[in-house]
């Protein structure tokens, strides 16, 4: 079953939009000679209906012929995939503001399924949309190399998993899903909790092995763990940490 909506982007400064809308806060760079990317791709998702996905409904599964991008308006969403052993592999996590499911563009069958780990709010975008008001807004080049950076992140999480110690693996998540959801504070960088179980299949390991390295990262001072649902990351520390051989 297909899902989707839209709150808000990453980028720039932020900007509100009409009062309707008043849940969508998109972030998008100041005034420059062209229009943005992240202007051009706000208003294409604002053109798309809202759709509500309860907490553990699929937004779209794996083997699905779905030509479309979505973007989360807010919530968080994982990207799960499967070996034909039945083995699971978290692929990513999304948090507000996000658009995901990218690879439904090329037309081949769904390699993942999206999972709405929360009530969660998305927009679905169908490719010719997309496409049609990329050109428009002269930024398709822009796209391209979005498309292309997000690639990157997947080979950089594949060579981690090949070559990296299974704590720094954690290490390396924990800093990257902080800086992506995390907001920061005097603490550090604090986000929601995630399980034990998806961080293990983010990383590639048990939940009792994550529990023991994260009772290591607290014990050390590179984490800590609050009672109310949110971890702190030291970012600095951390950062120190994944750079250690």
């Amino acid at each position: 079953m297909s899902y989707a909506r839209s709150h808000r982007l990453t980028l720039g400064e932020t900007v509100s939009v009409a009062k309707t809308r008043s849940d969508l806060v998109a972030r998008v760079p100041g005034p420059a000679t062209r229009r943005s990317l992240e202007a051009v791709l706000l208003d294409v998702a604002l053109a798309s209906p809202d759709i509500r996905v309860p907490a553990r409904d699929n937004i779209y599964n794996c083997g699905d012929h779905d030509e479309s991008i979505y973007f989360l308006v807010r919530g968080m969403v994982k990207s799960m995939a499967w070996s034909r052993g039945g083995k699971r592999c978290m692929l990513a996590i999304h948090s507000g503001g996000e658009f995901f499911g990218e690879v439904g563009l090329l037309g081949t069958p769904r390699p993942d399924t999206a999972i709405a780990m929360k009530p969660s709010v998305v927009r679905r975008i169908p490719k010719a949309r997309l496409i049609a008001s990329l050109r428009g807004g002269d930024v398709f080049d822009d796209f391209s190399l979005r498309l292309i950076a997000r690639i990157a992140e997947k080979q950089t999480v594949i060579i981690n998993m090949a070559t990296m110690k299974c704590e720094n693996r954690l290490a390396v998540t924990l800093l990257e899903l902080a800086r992506q959801m995390g907001t920061r504070d005097a603490r550090g960088l604090v986000m929601e909790c995630i399980t034990h179980e998806d961080l293990g299949l983010m990383v590639g390991t048990t939940r009792s092995r994550i529990g023991f390295f994260l009772k290591t990262f607290r014990d050390t001072g590179l984490v800590d763990l609050n009672g109310d649902g949110t971890m702190v990351i030291h970012e600095r520390r951390m950062l120190a940490y994944t750079q250690e051989d």
